[in-house]
């Protein structure tokens, strides 16, 4: 009896899910035994718009075709398999299109960051409108790394999962989810910001994702250069730089899908130069106790940065300062110290030091004794007769009556 050609793997049923709009997929023929004929392939769409775009049937010369093909409708795709004109076996097949994948879509509700050991807990995986097969995976790590047996389970509708575990240590547990086997995940400080003019790094892992292609684009207010260096082990390092300040969107696709946050929002701070800080000013040189000094810090120059001064004594008590802006990118700087002895004066700009700081600032008591003389009669060991002295005080000590 003469053999028909089959397909591998086999299509599956109707209404099930199988492949995703705007995903290239494929699928074999097999004709040993068929004889020799053209193989064809047709695709019906819900609409009658184009079901299909990039079709195409590849022989291999043993006997097999490979049929690639990425649907454009979502929905029930036909597929119409001929071989020498006539229909295959169960021929045409009905496929499931699922919507393109959309990883921002899937929020995760009721995961608590402190739950109570032995008791159930569970949390829900909501993926309505995110498209793809809907399959949803868990694994938890608990502390000292070991596994923690956890379920998913179908919620109360079809966009649902519910994820169940119970805890049996004290510690922290790492709760990894993917959905639709996609696991990718990309962390590092380029995707929360930056500053102008220095790469912004960032690390993507791919590690137990599959095949799949990897797509990075950086848009912000200027067309930043990035790097990508792939680690060899399931993980790319990668840094892009900005050249001017603003917001940048970090667009992180795999297999053609954003992955989780993706696309990171990173804000680029305007780049800046401590070393073209100045500072002048009599409140730099001496100091008194009670009195209030005074300098100026001249940031016009260094570019956009947090000015930060302290004021410290030797037992580390900090003097009151006071900063104020002056709207040209100076900064007057009034402090009172309380206590007399050695200070130190520390100025950051942008959490650096600026030039010849860390400065030392000596200061003087309110009353400074030491220029005060006593002499006469009074102060001299003659006797226990009455006698008396004078006192002579310099012109910065004002007085009333003393007695003695």
């Amino acid at each position: 009896p003469s053999l028909a050609p089959s397909l591998s793997p086999p299509p599956p049923p109707s209404l099930h899910p199988g492949v995703e709009m705007g995903k290239p997929t494929h699928f074999t023929i097999h004709t040993k035994g068929a004889g020799k004929a053209k193989a064809n392939v047709q695709f019906t769409g819900p609409t009658k718009a184009e079901a299909v775009r990039d079709f195409d049937i590849l022989d291999n010369h043993d006997d097999t075709y490979t049929v690639r093909y990425t649907p454009v409708q979502q929905g029930t795709l036909g597929v119409g398999v001929t071989y020498g004109g006539d229909n295959i076996p169960k021929s045409p097949f009905n496929v499931g299109v699922s919507p393109t994948l959309d990883m921002n879509k899937i929020k995760v509700n009721g995961l608590s960051d402190k739950v109570e050991v032995g008791t159930d807990q569970e949390f829900t995986v909501k993926s309505k409108g995110a498209g793809g097969q809907g399959k949803v995976n868990a694994k938890i790590t608990g502390p000292a790394n070991k596994s923690v047996p956890c379920k998913v389970e179908p919620g109360l509708s079809p966009d649902n999962s519910i994820v169940k575990f119970i805890p049996r240590d004290e510690g922290t547990y790492q709760v990894d989810l993917t959905y639709d086997g996609i696991p990718v995940k990309a962390y590092g400080p380029g995707l929360r910001g930056g500053v102008v003019g220095s790469p912004a790094p960032f690390t993507i892992d791919t590690k137990g994702a599959g095949t799949g292609g990897l797509g990075l684009t950086v848009e912000g207010p200027c067309e930043a250069k990035i790097e990508c260096l792939d680690n060899g082990d399931g993980t790319c390092s990668v840094s892009y730089l900005p050249t001017e300040p603003g917001d940048y969107l970090i667009n992180i696709l795999f297999a053609g899908s954003h992955i989780p946050s993706s696309p990171f929002k990173a804000s680029i701070k305007a780049s800046f130069d401590p070393s073209k800080v100045k500072a002048w000013g009599p409140g730099l040189e001496r100091g008194r106790v009670g009195e209030s000094g005074d300098f100026v810090v001249d940031c016009a120059g260094a570019g956009l940065g947090e000015l930060n001064i302290e004021i410290t004594s030797e037992s580390g008590a900090p003097a009151e300062v006071l900063i104020q802006d002056n709207g040209d990118g100076t900064y007057t700087i009034t402090y009172i110290p309380l206590y007399p002895g050695t200070y130190t004066i520390t100025i950051n700009y942008g959490g650096q030091p600026v030039p010849n700081f860390p400065a030392k600032l000596q200061v003087e008591p309110a009353v400074d004794t030491s220029a005060i003389k006593v002499y006469g009669p009074g102060v001299e060991s003659r006797g226990e007769a009455p006698t008396s002295m004078c006192l002579t005080l310099p012109p910065s000590v004002t007085s009333s009556s003393h007695y003695i």
